[in-house]
């Protein structure tokens, strides 16, 4: 899988000038998203991809800020979220769609 993770943010592009918030924070969650992004699919296997990203960010965000600053966990969920918008809005051309007949 070497090369095909890039942490958070863009490869190319325009938006690839632009560093999300707390992209070190989140690159573990990130570069595996990338893998499954590499790995590719069906627009579902996609959105699996997706959901996955938003659900490991929030339960790092969770485990980390849990007994901590509510403001500050309430953020990161946010983050989160924000994450997930970001890959179904933009990730679409990056990601390997791989036709159902051909995974076979």
């Amino acid at each position: 899988m070497a090369g095909l993770t890039n942490g958070c943010g863009a490869c190319g592009g325009f938006w690839r000038w632009f560093k999300p918030p707390h992209k070190n924070f989140f690159v573990k969650e990130c570069n595996r998203h990338d893998e499954a992004y590499g790995i590719g699919g069906t627009p579902a296997d996609r959105k699996k991809a997706d959901c996955q990203l938003f659900f490991d960010m929030v339960d790092k965000s969770v485990s980390y800020y849990r007994g901590r600053k509510t403001l500050s966990l309430w953020w990161f969920v946010t983050l989160s979220f924000a994450y997930y918008y970001a890959v179904r809005c933009f990730g679409k051309r990056r990601f390997k769609n791989i036709p159902t007949e051909e995974r076979n």
